[in-house]
């Protein structure tokens, strides 16, 4: 689950026949949202992510992508791409970014992903 807590400043000016008094307050608003999804967007055409609701298998019935790379990719380039919350049913007009993500392999072939958010009010609980 992701966590995203985002402050909002509202400001009183009160006016008497001989003083003005301006006060300011912050009030954080919380917003939960589900799964973040990394995503690749198509290149020439090509899609890179693919919808996790065309697979067969548990877990897949949802909205969401997966991605497909070779070891070589992997190794020498890696795969990037946005990290997304809130894209129901696929659709990244409605998506929040974030941040990002990275995909990378050792020589050995040893997976390694990084996250990296946009903003230190969102919170990753589980990866």
């Amino acid at each position: 689950m992701t966590t995203k807590t985002s402050p909002t400043t509202t400001t009183t000016t009160t006016t008497t026949a001989t003083t003005t008094t301006t006060s300011a307050s912050t009030v954080f608003l919380t917003w939960n949202f589900d799964t973040a999804f990394g995503y690749q967007a198509p290149v020439n055409g090509m899609p890179n992510s693919f919808e996790l609701d065309t697979q067969s298998g548990t877990g897949c019935n949802r909205s969401g992508w997966y991605e497909t790379s070779t070891l070589d990719s992997l190794q020498h380039a890696g795969i990037n791409g946005p990290l997304y919350v809130g894209a129901g049913r696929n659709d990244i007009s409605k998506a929040i970014s974030m941040g990002s993500w990275t995909a990378t392999a050792s020589p050995e072939g040893n997976v390694k992903a990084i996250y990296q958010l946009n903003s230190p009010q969102y919170s990753l609980a589980e990866v």
